[in-house]
């Protein structure tokens, strides 16, 4: 039995094929004794070349389904809002592809079968809080005493955006948890100290040199192009002077290279923008803290290649922690609440597919099979 998962990003895409079993209690579980089969591809923006990528995935794996095992279901991440089945996809500069499930359905062999598209967000939580993965948390912080399970979550995703979502348990035994969507990632970004002032200043007149008035978001600053535009903030001191400098759309550094040269002699440059970005990073998460009362923990997806002590030690705790006045107990809240760090890049992934075992794909998809074939 197999079911196709796959991650659509605005960039690159990875379809997989998870293979299934019953455990010991007759229900449905991915196959442990089974690596499922992972394939990446570039993301075009077209309906026919999203489908044709299924269609190649198809072909390429034919022999690990076909005559042994039926595909039984579908389920995909996209890094898109979803509604009713139907996702619309854009780049940065802005060009879209409008897709339904039914597009991806009619490229299965069998086109009965169970077909879901979830928001990259849900997605990555069903990979994180469904299953016994623990080993891809890194941890941050570690409370004196564990939460309580059934405490609400709090999921941040770090990328080419910056994205939340509050998880809440809704059967503790079943590892039952349900999300809460938001848009948190495009609230105002709100400066606190001089640094962050001095940036705000420049990420203000960088929107109004490209004719945009709109106020600077949590996500223009965290998150890969964040990460550029701080760097450049630090490169050009004199931006106010000179507003010519943002006319170079392309940025001198990549966000991986100016994290990468943060460990190299002579790049005092990388290292302060690499601060200042963990330093908001730490505010920003203890404000998504405060917002979902999230005290069953916090878990922040980066593909971000940012070290394990870049979080645990320096601006970042230092800034989680930094709340109102003690007499308030918000620091003792927020010491409170656990704080892990996922950086695997096949978890959305392995979400989608946790999400079809979870809602029944398999004995819809077998059904639907037997119903196609009588």
């Amino acid at each position: 039995m197999a079911i196709i998962a796959g991650e659509i990003g605005k960039t690159e895409s990875n379809l997989a094929l998870f293979f299934h079993k019953k455990d010991s209690s007759g229900s449905y579980i991915i196959d442990p004794e089974k690596k499922p089969i992972i394939q990446k591809f570039e993301t075009k923006y077209e309906v026919s070349d999203l489908q044709g990528m299924i269609d190649k995935f198809l072909k390429d794996h034919k022999e690990h389904y076909e005559g042994h095992d039926d595909i039984y279901g579908a389920s995909f991440s996209i890094a898109a809002p979803i509604t009713r089945g139907t996702a619309v996809l854009s780049t940065e500069g802005q060009k879209t592809v409008t897709f339904r499930e039914q597009d991806f359905r009619q490229k299965l062999p069998y086109k009965n079968v169970p077909v879901a598209f979830l928001n990259d967000m849900e997605a990555i939580g069903y990979g994180i809080f469904i299953g016994n993965d623990k080993y891809m948390l890194q941890e941050i912080h570690k409370p004196e005493t564990a939460p309580d399970p059934k405490d609400s979550r709090a999921l941040m995703l770090v990328s080419g955006g910056l994205g939340a979502a509050k998880w809440i348990c809704q059967d503790e035994k079943k590892a039952d948890f349900k999300p809460e969507p938001s848009e948190w990632g495009h609230g105002d970004f709100a400066s606190r100290t001089k640094e962050e002032k001095q940036l705000l200043t420049y990420l203000q007149n960088r929107r109004k040199h490209y004719q945009d008035d709109s106020p600077v978001s949590r996500e223009y600053v965290l998150s890969t192009r964040g990460l550029q535009r701080i760097y450049h903030s630090l490169e050009n001191p004199n931006s106010l002077e000179n507003p010519n400098i943002y006319d170079h759309q392309e940025f001198s550094l990549k966000a991986e290279e100016i994290i990468q040269n943060t460990s190299l002699p002579g790049n005092s440059l990388c290292s302060q923008t690499l601060d200042l970005f963990m330093t908001i990073l730490g505010a920003e998460t203890s404000n998504l803290a405060l917002t979902f009362k999230a005290q069953g923990g916090i878990y922040i997806v980066t593909d971000l290649p940012i070290a394990l002590a870049k979080f645990t030690e320096g601006g970042f705790i230092k800034a989680f922690l930094n709340k109102e006045p003690e007499i308030k107990g918000f620091r003792d809240f927020l010491s409170k609440i656990p704080i892990f760090l996922i950086q695997n890049p096949e978890i959305g992934v392995w979400g989608a597919a946790r999400y079809a075992i979870k809602e029944g794909f398999v004995t819809k998809g077998k059904f639907a099979i037997m119903r196609a074939n009588q």
